[in-house]
């Protein structure tokens, strides 16, 4: 290996261990600032059953997506269901009938549906897009190395991309040009306070909401963030519970979508349960689904909105997408 290759390897491990190392220490303080941890102090059986009075949803059907592992659903504007797992793409129509079916060169972990119908597909590091016309695949330039693409959001002219693995939140052209890293790892700001992203999981979403500010999940610091093109933050809310109210464990919401009126529907792991919570203030507005809902162990219930503001939601351990209507 030549000096210089050495001296990138040094500082690219080196830069990771910096980056856990004061995640970890955000973490730990945050935990330390609360006393012990509430997983210490409660039984969380008991938050595993919501009060009847806050479900303002119902189940009206699930399509089995025929997926062993089922990683990501999405929407395009006819209201098919793009659904992505094992090593495929598949659409389904709004009858729930599967009508397409695309083989990809690797494990995906996430879609997202653009204007004019290509489907933006995280794998891995790499990012595809498929094009309806052509069924062809056309491969961005690679991420680095230990990028995990968890999260796109298509707006315009622009395509946003989350990656768990770097913990970024970056935008880019249609042809994948990268324009700017609107949100980075977690550091020490100036005042003594958390700035930028704490990712303890492979969990990290994204999603454009009406007003034109990206909402990105936070998730180690258990809230979620308004950010412009430029990657300012204009507000943010949420907050540690195991409460219903809240968000639950070390690093929720794992996955959001946003309604019509830019309410922000919310999915979480440790405690499965989706719920709605109005766009500015985080106010809980409804639960569309308990955690009796889910198998425990339920992670990554990806979510999306259709044209009438039903909720879809993954069960990624039945391999099937729920539909769910409001009350």
């Amino acid at each position: 290996m030549k000096g210089s290759e050495r001296f990138l390897t040094a500082v690219t491990v080196g830069g990771s261990v910096i980056v856990a190392g004061i995640a970890f220490f955000l973490v730990s303080r945050d935990a330390r600032r609360s006393g012990p941890g509430e997983a210490w102090r409660y039984d969380v059986s008991r938050f595993r059953t919501v009060d009847p009075a806050l479900l303002a949803y119902r189940e009206t059907a699930r399509i089995d997506l025929g997926f062993a592992t089922a990683r990501g659903l999405a929407l395009d504007g006819s209201d098919r269901l793009v659904a992505v797992g094992d090593t495929a793409l598949r659409i389904f129509d709004t009858n729930g009938v599967a009508i397409r079916h695309v083989a990809l060169p690797g494990a995906p972990r996430c879609a997202a549906v653009g204007d004019t119908g290509e489907v933006y597909i995280g794998l891995g590091n790499r990012l595809a897009v498929w094009s309806p016309d052509t069924d062809a695949l056309v491969f961005w330039p690679d991420f680095a190395e230990h990028a995990l693409i968890t999260g796109v959001a298509v707006h315009a002219d622009n395509v946003f991309v989350a990656d768990a693995g770097a913990r970024t939140v970056s935008r880019h052209a249609s042809d994948g040009a990268r324009l700017a890293i609107l949100a980075g790892p977690a550091r020490l700001g100036e005042d003594g306070e958390t700035v930028g992203l704490v990712v303890p999981s492979a969990h990290l979403d994204i999603a454009m909401a009406p007003d034109g500010l990206l909402r990105v999940v936070n998730p180690g610091r258990q809230r979620i963030e308004a950010l412009t093109m430029d990657g300012k933050t204009e507000w943010a809310w949420g907050r540690a519970s195991f409460g219903i109210e809240g968000f639950s464990g070390c690093c929720n919401p794992t996955d959001i979508a946003i309604l019509s009126n830019g309410d922000i529907v919310t999915a979480e792991k440790g405690l499965p349960r989706i719920k709605v919570h109005r766009r500015l203030t985080g106010e809980l507005l409804a639960v569309v689904a308990g955690p009796d809902a889910f198998d425990e162990n339920a992670a990554g219930i990806d979510l999306a909105v259709d044209s009438q503001d039903r909720i879809v939601a993954l069960d990624p351990i039945r391999g099937q997408a729920i539909v769910y209507e409001k009350l």
